[in-house]
């Protein structure tokens, strides 16, 4: 199955955005990491989706598992 990143407001909180990857399969460990290299966030899936709370920005997306998946989201 393919991997969607959805983003959507959360509304007490103007300056930041809600991340939510789904279609997961549990147990792949997910990296969130800006443009710079820096990790700003990473978790270890235990659902079918994951969300985080992040600043706007351009963020590149690594989720491991049985395979490597990469992929960069902009989140304004």
């Amino acid at each position: 199955r393919q991997r969607q990143m959805c983003i959507r407001d959360r509304f007490y909180s103007l300056g930041k955005r809600q991340l939510r990857i789904v279609n997961l399969q549990g147990g792949e460990s997910i990296g969130i990491y800006d443009t710079l290299g820096r990790q700003r966030a990473s978790r270890k899936a235990y659902g079918e989706s994951e969300e985080f709370e992040l600043e706007s920005g351009v963020y590149m997306i690594r989720i491991e598992g049985s395979s490597l998946v990469k992929g960069k989201v902009v989140v304004k």
